[in-house]
């Protein structure tokens, strides 16, 4: 009886506030401090936060029924909002909420949960300046939550630019109708810094993000503006929208506005709007309907994008209405490319990269310049620059085509690749001198064998399984044909294997939890993994053991456990780029017999 009054009297209290317990979660946040929800709590005023504030959800979830407003005004300079598996919603019913949080104090931090329900018009959380703050600074720290909505998710109001505004936003996941960030600055120096990493953006209108202002720092992030959404600026259609002279760096990711969803002039990887700015690409995955990278300007603010490194798949174009906007690509891969990047008056200045279509004309000097074609499986890559030149040699690979063109006078490449050379002097090839217009293709690395004879190399196979994502590889054909017939996509002959005698044991075990095999020449590492429950399998096949033969890569997946291996440097450091942890190289194989 006593234990029952108990629980009737706990399940009064909605809130415990620094370990007092309130009946209502209005009078817990009213006193402020550590703030703890104790029951699912149904939210219909305002209420007004004026100490710092810790409000953790637990796995507790808030619903706000409060229309035409948000339900929490906070006027301290600290709240922060946690939880585990809770978090707030707004009900279908009601249709005419603003969002959840009005921040008018410096430090909002999300940390955990989800957040989730449509507004009128409004963002979940909204940053705002109070008009007797004298310093307008800004601070936001966002982690691990889920938030989705029809509008906008975080950001501060339009009218409302910080004068310094830092914080970072990580390990999160946001879906939005619109834009999911915006954080006008005024302060253009190192001292007003936005960072976003390892965050999933899908908004089918758009922006992912408008940086306006400040300096903004994004790694690792899968963004996707899926354009299926009717009305607003075409030029929204982008996944990361740049303008009022902010400074944005872009280290790694996938910046995606493709889709059939898209009209004309509509979906940008990067947009750098008319108010001007400056982006800086040290690398990722881009790509857009209209073009993969755009700069306008119509202001004294330059305007313009710097590309060191990356794959791009669309245009690159220009727009100047007033000022100047230029694009400057000194390295990368591209591809999509079309007449509207070479055209004239299309301020794109080429120095260096790999592009599916000649672009001498966007090359200053071009006559200065290295440059070679690759023909693989009758596709082009037009390559300039030095660096982009060795790199793109590096990565060929037996029945590639290289045409020398100019400013090159010795190249290394794998065996079995053809080389023309086409400079009018002679060019050293893998220390073969080859006269101008000659073609030669590089004998095969050396397999051994007494007396000349020649040693038997076997394929091996790679097949794909489109259920967990993973690549079998084997020498077994048989084995090969039955995954194939079972639904694994065949993908042909991945390496080479060498004969047991002149090659070195490469393992294979199966986990048969996740079903995902692996492969190591430790033949340490292959019994640590047996101990733990791996199957052992055995030599899965010999590996070449010659320092000169050609690298195989191995990246892991820590989201599923998967490892992948590839012979591709690119293909490899793109997956670095989306998360894949980069270790270093798992063997060498001799080239592929055709």
């Amino acid at each position: 009886m006593e234990e029952t009054q108990s629980l009737e009297k706990e399940s009064a209290y909605e809130a415990t506030a620094n370990g007092k317990t309130y009946s209502t979660l209005k009078e817990a946040l009213e006193a402020g401090g550590e703030v703890k929800l104790l029951k699912d709590v149904e939210v219909n005023e305002i209420i007004e936060i004026n100490n710092d504030t810790t409000l953790d959800l637990g796995d507790f979830t808030i619903t706000n029924n409060v229309t035409a407003a948000r339900p929490f005004n906070v006027y301290a300079n600290n709240f922060t909002v946690k939880a585990n598996k809770g978090g707030m919603v707004i009900p279908e019913s009601n249709s005419q909420s603003y969002g959840f949080v009005n921040m008018y104090g410096q430090n909002l931090s999300i940390l955990g949960g989800q957040y989730s329900g449509d507004t009128k018009n409004g963002r979940l959380f909204i940053m705002r300046i109070p008009q007797e703050q004298e310093t307008k600074i800004g601070t936001v720290f966002v982690k691990d939550i889920v938030a989705k909505t029809n509008f906008e998710i975080i950001g501060s109001n339009d009218q409302d630019t910080f004068q310094k505004f830092n914080g970072t936003i990580s390990n999160s996941e946001f879906y939005t109708g619109t834009r999911a960030f915006c954080f006008p600055v005024s302060d253009k120096s190192e001292t007003s810094t936005i960072s976003i990493s390892n965050t999933k953006v899908v908004a089918k209108r758009g922006l992912a993000l408008e940086a306006a202002g400040g300096n903004t720092i994004l790694s690792n992030n899968d963004w996707t503006v899926t354009g299926d959404y009717n009305g607003g600026d075409s030029s929204a259609r982008t996944a990361v929208g740049v303008g009022n002279g902010a400074n944005v760096t872009i280290k790694s990711g996938n910046y995606s506005a493709k889709s059939e969803h898209m009209k004309e002039n509509e979906g940008y990887g990067v947009y750098l709007y008319p108010s001007g700015g400056i982006v800086n690409i040290e690398g990722g995955m881009f790509e857009g309907t209209t073009a993969s990278l755009m700069a306008s300007n119509d202001t004294a603010n330059p305007a313009t994008i710097v590309v060191n490194g990356g794959q791009f798949t669309g245009d690159l174009l220009t727009k100047i209405h007033s000022g100047k906007a230029n694009i400057v690509v000194n390295a990368g891969d591209f591809n999509g490319i079309t007449d509207k990047t070479l055209a004239e008056g299309n301020n794109v200045q080429i120095d260096g990269g790999a592009f599916d279509k000649d672009v001498k004309t966007k090359t200053p000097d071009a006559k200065d310049k290295e440059i070679v074609i690759i023909t693989r499986n009758d596709s082009l890559r037009y390559v300039y620059g030095k660096p982009s030149v060795e790199e793109a040699l590096s990565n060929t690979a037996p029945g590639d085509k290289v045409e020398i063109i100019q400013n090159i006078t010795s190249v290394t490449v794998p065996g079995g690749v053809e080389v023309e050379n086409s400079t009018g002097n002679d060019v050293t090839v893998n220390g073969t001198v080859v006269k101008n217009d000659e073609t030669i293709t590089t004998p095969a690395p050396s397999t051994g064998g007494g007396g000349g004879a020649t040693v038997k190399l076997n394929p091996v196979y790679r097949a794909y399984n489109p259920n967990n994502g993973e690549h079998l590889y084997t020498v077994d054909e048989k084995e090969y044909k039955h995954v194939a017939s079972v639904g694994w996509t065949a993908e042909g002959v991945a390496f080479m294997a060498e004969e047991e005698k002149n090659g070195q044991a490469l393992y294979r075990v199966y986990n048969p939890n996740s079903g995902l095999h692996h492969y190591t020449l430790d033949e340490k590492e292959k019994n640590t993994l047996v101990s733990l429950g791996w199957h052992d399998e055995k030599v899965a096949w010999y590996s070449s053991k010659k320092p000169q033969s050609a690298p195989v890569f191995r990246v892991y997946n820590p989201n599923d456990g998967n490892h992948h291996y590839t012979m591709n440097k690119q293909e490899k450091d793109v997956l670095v780029s989306l998360g894949w942890q980069d270790e270093g190289l798992a063997f060498r194989t001799s080239p592929i017999e055709k």
